[in-house]
């Protein structure tokens, strides 16, 4: 399904009005996608073999959509799907003051941080009561401008897997493995 991106210039705000794919990184999901993917028919012995396999798209989509993980138990899970912003400008990872990678290089690829926060007004006001998690994205897989996912009025769906790795007060990074905006979020929580 498309998303359709409606822009307005008044607010100065990007939002979907359609479940919209922003990010996946397609070496993760073709190495385990799995499924049975051919069809055979013998005839000198009697035998009949029918496979299938998924679609890549439709099993983004479903790991992008549930269920989902409360920010506070993210260090706690080996995957997680987080619901909120996305902040990838430096100016927004300044507020923590965490000593964040500007990126880090990872199976051969650069992989950029985002502040990944459930409120991002309440975020700029009050970092320290604030419910956010710090997203490792594969630079050469998203699908917009930085500066457009922080234009979002929509919260993001981001699926990955949680990967300890200690910064000052975190004990772990999730590394995105799909993105996109989900207009009906499962309401399930880990």
């Amino acid at each position: 399904m498309r998303g359709v991106l409606v822009h307005s210039s008044f607010m100065d705000e990007i939002r979907f009005n359609k479940d919209k794919a922003l990010y996946h990184d397609p070496d993760y999901f073709q190495s385990i996608a799995g499924g049975f993917n051919n069809i055979g028919f013998g005839s000198t012995v009697a035998s009949v073999s029918v496979g299938w396999s998924r679609s890549l798209r439709s099993f983004q989509m479903e790991k992008v959509r549930g269920p989902i993980t409360s920010i506070d138990s993210v260090c706690t899970e080996e995957e997680a799907l987080l619901v909120g912003y996305a902040l990838f400008s430096p100016s927004y990872q300044d507020h923590i003051q965490e000593g964040i990678q500007e990126s880090l290089n990872m199976h051969g690829a650069r992989w950029i941080p985002a502040i990944i926060c459930t409120d991002k007004a309440h975020f700029l006001n009050d970092t320290q009561s604030s419910q956010w998690a710090i997203a490792y994205f594969r630079e050469d897989n998203l699908s917009m401008p930085l500066a457009w996912y922080e234009r979002l009025s929509q919260p993001v769906n981001i699926f990955g897997d949680v990967l300890r790795f200690p910064m000052a007060t975190r004990s772990c990074i999730v590394q995105a493995r799909v993105a996109g905006v989900i207009l009906s979020s499962n309401k399930g929580r880990k």
